[in-house]
Protein backbone atom coordinates (compact mmCIF):
# COMPACT_ATOMS: atom_id res chain seq x y z
CA UNK A 1 0.00 0.00 0.00
CA UNK A 2 1.57 3.34 -1.15
CA UNK A 3 0.90 6.14 1.18
CA UNK A 4 0.85 9.98 0.52
CA UNK A 5 4.23 11.74 0.10
CA UNK A 6 5.77 13.34 3.09
CA UNK A 7 5.16 17.05 3.59
CA UNK A 8 8.91 17.85 4.01
CA UNK A 9 9.83 16.52 0.54
CA UNK A 10 7.62 19.09 -1.28
CA UNK A 11 9.32 21.99 0.54
CA UNK A 12 12.78 20.77 -0.41
CA UNK A 13 11.82 20.63 -4.09
CA UNK A 14 10.72 24.28 -3.98
CA UNK A 15 14.01 25.32 -2.37
CA UNK A 16 16.01 23.52 -5.07
CA UNK A 17 14.03 25.27 -7.82
CA UNK A 18 14.70 28.70 -6.29
CA UNK A 19 18.39 27.92 -5.89
CA UNK A 20 18.65 26.92 -9.55
CA UNK A 21 16.98 30.20 -10.62
CA UNK A 22 19.36 32.24 -8.50
CA UNK A 23 22.31 30.34 -9.89
CA UNK A 24 21.14 30.89 -13.48
CA UNK A 25 20.67 34.62 -12.85
CA UNK A 26 24.13 34.90 -11.33
CA UNK A 27 25.61 33.01 -14.27
CA UNK A 28 24.01 35.49 -16.73
CA UNK A 29 25.58 38.39 -14.83
CA UNK A 30 29.01 36.75 -14.88
CA UNK A 31 28.65 36.05 -18.61
CA UNK A 32 27.70 39.68 -19.32
CA UNK A 33 30.68 40.94 -17.33
CA UNK A 34 32.99 38.56 -19.19
CA UNK A 35 31.70 39.70 -22.58
CA UNK A 36 32.07 43.36 -21.65
CA UNK A 37 35.62 42.76 -20.44
CA UNK A 38 36.55 41.00 -23.70
CA UNK A 39 35.07 43.88 -25.74
CA UNK A 40 37.14 46.43 -23.84
CA UNK A 41 40.25 44.32 -24.32
CA UNK A 42 39.66 44.12 -28.10
CA UNK A 43 39.15 47.92 -28.36
CA UNK A 44 42.36 48.58 -26.41
CA UNK A 45 44.27 46.17 -28.66
CA UNK A 46 42.91 47.85 -31.79
CA UNK A 47 43.88 51.31 -30.51
CA UNK A 48 47.37 50.07 -29.65
CA UNK A 49 47.83 48.52 -33.14
CA UNK A 50 46.55 51.57 -35.05
CA UNK A 51 49.26 54.10 -36.27
CA UNK A 52 49.54 57.22 -34.14
CA UNK A 53 47.70 60.18 -35.65
CA UNK A 54 49.72 63.37 -35.69
CA UNK A 55 48.31 66.02 -33.49
CA UNK A 56 46.72 68.77 -35.50
CA UNK A 57 48.15 72.16 -34.70
CA UNK A 58 45.70 74.50 -33.18
CA UNK A 59 44.48 77.05 -35.69
CA UNK A 60 46.50 80.21 -35.47
CA UNK A 61 44.58 83.01 -33.91
CA UNK A 62 44.65 86.14 -35.99
CA UNK A 63 46.78 88.82 -34.48
CA UNK A 64 44.71 91.65 -33.09
CA UNK A 65 44.55 94.35 -35.69
CA UNK A 66 46.11 97.55 -34.54
CA UNK A 67 44.03 100.67 -35.11
CA UNK A 68 45.17 102.61 -38.12
CA UNK A 69 47.21 105.59 -37.20
CA UNK A 70 45.48 108.83 -38.14
CA UNK A 71 47.18 110.86 -40.81
CA UNK A 72 49.25 113.62 -39.34
CA UNK A 73 47.57 116.96 -39.57
CA UNK A 74 49.41 119.35 -41.78
CA UNK A 75 49.71 122.55 -39.89
CA UNK A 76 49.03 125.53 -42.06
CA UNK A 77 52.11 127.69 -42.38
CA UNK A 78 51.97 131.45 -42.33
CA UNK A 79 52.64 131.45 -46.05
CA UNK A 80 49.73 129.08 -46.83
CA UNK A 81 47.42 131.11 -44.61
CA UNK A 82 48.43 134.27 -46.42
CA UNK A 83 47.85 132.64 -49.79
CA UNK A 84 44.36 131.48 -48.73
CA UNK A 85 43.50 134.96 -47.53
CA UNK A 86 44.67 136.49 -50.80
CA UNK A 87 42.66 133.97 -52.82
CA UNK A 88 39.53 134.54 -50.73
CA UNK A 89 39.93 138.28 -51.11
CA UNK A 90 40.41 137.94 -54.88
CA UNK A 91 37.23 135.86 -55.10
CA UNK A 92 35.28 138.51 -53.20
CA UNK A 93 36.67 141.20 -55.47
CA UNK A 94 35.69 139.26 -58.58
CA UNK A 95 32.20 138.78 -57.16
CA UNK A 96 31.87 142.51 -56.35
CA UNK A 97 33.38 143.73 -59.62
CA UNK A 98 30.97 145.60 -61.90
CA UNK A 99 30.38 143.98 -65.28
CA UNK A 100 32.66 145.02 -68.11
CA UNK A 101 31.25 147.18 -70.90
CA UNK A 102 29.73 145.15 -73.75
CA UNK A 103 31.66 144.52 -76.95
CA UNK A 104 30.83 146.35 -80.13
CA UNK A 105 30.22 144.75 -83.52
CA UNK A 106 33.99 144.53 -84.11
CA UNK A 107 34.53 142.70 -80.80
CA UNK A 108 36.11 145.62 -78.93
CA UNK A 109 35.21 145.92 -75.25
CA UNK A 110 33.54 149.28 -74.66
CA UNK A 111 33.69 150.15 -78.35
CA UNK A 112 30.25 151.72 -78.17
CA UNK A 113 30.90 153.57 -74.89
CA UNK A 114 31.06 157.35 -75.41
CA UNK A 115 30.11 158.65 -71.96
CA UNK A 116 32.43 158.34 -68.95
CA UNK A 117 29.52 157.70 -66.62
CA UNK A 118 29.01 154.35 -68.40
CA UNK A 119 32.36 153.08 -67.11
CA UNK A 120 32.78 155.20 -63.97
CA UNK A 121 31.99 152.22 -61.59
CA UNK A 122 34.65 150.13 -63.33
CA UNK A 123 37.26 152.88 -63.01
CA UNK A 124 36.56 153.45 -59.31
CA UNK A 125 36.73 149.70 -58.66
CA UNK A 126 40.04 149.14 -60.47
CA UNK A 127 41.75 152.13 -58.80
CA UNK A 128 41.05 150.69 -55.36
CA UNK A 129 42.18 147.20 -56.33
CA UNK A 130 45.42 148.43 -57.89
CA UNK A 131 46.35 150.59 -54.91
CA UNK A 132 45.69 147.79 -52.44
CA UNK A 133 47.56 145.24 -54.56
CA UNK A 134 50.76 147.31 -54.56
CA UNK A 135 50.66 148.78 -51.05
CA UNK A 136 48.66 146.56 -48.71
CA UNK A 137 50.79 145.06 -45.93
CA UNK A 138 53.89 147.07 -46.83
CA UNK A 139 55.76 149.58 -44.70
CA UNK A 140 56.80 152.86 -46.24
CA UNK A 141 60.31 152.74 -47.68
CA UNK A 142 61.78 155.67 -49.57
CA UNK A 143 63.91 153.29 -51.65
CA UNK A 144 60.78 151.83 -53.25
CA UNK A 145 58.71 155.01 -53.39
CA UNK A 146 59.37 155.71 -57.09
CA UNK A 147 58.89 152.06 -58.04
CA UNK A 148 55.49 151.85 -56.32
CA UNK A 149 54.32 155.12 -57.84
CA UNK A 150 55.29 154.06 -61.33
CA UNK A 151 53.72 150.60 -60.93
CA UNK A 152 50.40 151.99 -59.68
CA UNK A 153 50.05 154.64 -62.40
CA UNK A 154 50.99 152.23 -65.19
CA UNK A 155 48.69 149.47 -63.89
CA UNK A 156 45.74 151.88 -63.60
CA UNK A 157 46.41 153.25 -67.09
CA UNK A 158 46.53 149.79 -68.68
CA UNK A 159 43.28 148.69 -67.05
CA UNK A 160 41.48 151.96 -67.93
CA UNK A 161 42.53 151.66 -71.57
CA UNK A 162 41.10 148.12 -71.60
CA UNK A 163 37.66 149.46 -70.65
CA UNK A 164 37.16 151.48 -73.83
CA UNK A 165 39.24 152.81 -76.74
CA UNK A 166 37.20 156.03 -76.87
CA UNK A 167 38.94 157.97 -74.07
CA UNK A 168 42.25 159.60 -73.23
CA UNK A 169 43.52 158.94 -69.73
CA UNK A 170 45.58 160.94 -67.24
CA UNK A 171 46.64 159.30 -63.96
CA UNK A 172 48.47 160.79 -60.97
CA UNK A 173 49.64 158.99 -57.83
CA UNK A 174 50.90 160.46 -54.56
CA UNK A 175 52.46 158.30 -51.79
CA UNK A 176 53.58 159.72 -48.43
CA UNK A 177 54.80 158.20 -45.18
CA UNK A 178 52.19 157.90 -42.46
CA UNK A 179 53.10 159.09 -38.96
CA UNK A 180 51.20 159.96 -35.80
CA UNK A 181 49.60 163.12 -37.15
CA UNK A 182 50.05 162.79 -40.86
CA UNK A 183 47.58 164.83 -42.87
CA UNK A 184 47.41 165.18 -46.62
CA UNK A 185 45.33 167.58 -48.66
CA UNK A 186 44.97 167.12 -52.40
CA UNK A 187 42.95 169.09 -54.92
CA UNK A 188 42.55 168.73 -58.67
CA UNK A 189 40.89 171.01 -61.20
CA UNK A 190 39.98 170.13 -64.77
CA UNK A 191 38.07 171.77 -67.58
CA UNK A 192 36.16 169.19 -69.62
CA UNK A 193 32.80 168.25 -71.02
CA UNK A 194 30.73 167.18 -68.03
CA UNK A 195 28.55 164.90 -70.17
CA UNK A 196 31.31 162.91 -71.90
CA UNK A 197 34.44 163.34 -69.75
CA UNK A 198 34.93 162.29 -66.16
CA UNK A 199 37.05 161.93 -63.05
CA UNK A 200 37.61 159.34 -60.30
CA UNK A 201 39.84 159.15 -57.24
CA UNK A 202 40.74 156.80 -54.41
CA UNK A 203 42.62 157.27 -51.14
CA UNK A 204 44.43 154.30 -49.60
CA UNK A 205 45.31 154.57 -45.90
CA UNK A 206 47.60 151.83 -44.63
CA UNK A 207 49.40 151.48 -41.31
CA UNK A 208 52.63 153.00 -42.65
CA UNK A 209 51.74 154.95 -45.79
CA UNK A 210 49.06 157.01 -47.52
CA UNK A 211 48.30 156.98 -51.21
CA UNK A 212 46.00 159.13 -53.36
CA UNK A 213 45.26 158.18 -56.98
CA UNK A 214 43.52 160.55 -59.43
CA UNK A 215 42.15 159.51 -62.83
CA UNK A 216 41.01 161.97 -65.47
CA UNK A 217 39.26 160.82 -68.63
CA UNK A 218 38.54 162.82 -71.80
CA UNK A 219 36.41 161.45 -74.61
CA UNK A 220 38.07 161.30 -78.01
Amino acid sequence: VVGPPAAGGHAEAKDDEAARKREAKAEKKREAKRLAKEKRAREEAERAAAPARPDRPAPARPAPSEPAEPEPKVEATEESKSERKKEAKAQRQRADAPPLPPKDKDGLIGGDVVLFEQIQPNVAFLIENVARKHLEGRAYDVKYHARWTDAITQDVLDQCRALSPNFKWMISCLIVQKKDRTAIFSESVAYFDQQMDGYAAYEYSGSKCLCVVHVFSAAI
